[in-house]
């Protein structure tokens, strides 16, 4: 699709579903046409179902992905990225994934121009940076993970220096010596 679309043959046509994972990610991929007008189909739309098994993955995973598709609308030439839930799947295959389990993290969506695409260099990156993107996904949440493991780690590491520096006070009042050892008390 993405050969069909930098020599600007794209047509319409089924969507490539390509499984992922067993956990039932898939990448969908189709041709899509400019809505004003219908016969140019002049944009390639990549859909991740992203989903992870661990709780705390899914939630670092949402929030990296709005966080993502926030950046990128600051970035300028930038392929269009949207981050859906998973209650409300894209429209382009809404018909396709049915209904998910509550766990699932959601849809990524990457919509490629033909100006992405106008050359064999540039058409290369980008389907190799399609091909990354899970990985890429993953490395960010290791990395965001360990991040806030350090900083969990070193918050703990003040708070015991702080303790083993905290004394005390016992209700039995101690016996002050002088320097030269007699016993020193106070006259009230």
């Amino acid at each position: 699709k993405f050969e069909a679309l930098a020599a600007g043959a794209a047509a319409a046509g089924p969507v490539a579903v390509v499984p992922w994972r067993d956990s039932g990610e898939a990448v969908y991929v189709m041709a899509q046409n400019d809505p004003a007008a219908p016969q140019n189909y002049d944009r390639v739309c990549v859909v991740y179902s992203v989903d992870f098994p661990e709780e705390t993955d899914r939630a670092m995973c949402r929030i990296l992905l709005q966080q993502f598709a926030e950046q990128h609308r600051a970035i300028a030439h930038a392929p269009p990225v949207v981050f859906s839930e998973a209650s409300k799947p894209p429209l382009e295959i809404r018909n396709l994934v049915g209904d998910r389990e509550a766990g699932f993290v959601g849809y990524v969506s990457f919509t490629v121009f033909a100006r992405h695409v106008d050359g064999a260099a540039r058409l290369d990156k980008k389907v190799e940076l399609c091909l990354a993107f899970r990985h890429y996904l993953h490395y960010h949440i290791k990395c965001a993970k360990t991040n806030l493991h350090m900083r969990m780690r070193r918050k703990v590491r003040g708070w015991l220096q702080l303790i083993n520096r905290a004394f005390l006070k016992s209700d039995v009042e101690r016996e002050k010596k002088t320097i030269t050892g007699r016993t020193f008390t106070r006259k009230a």
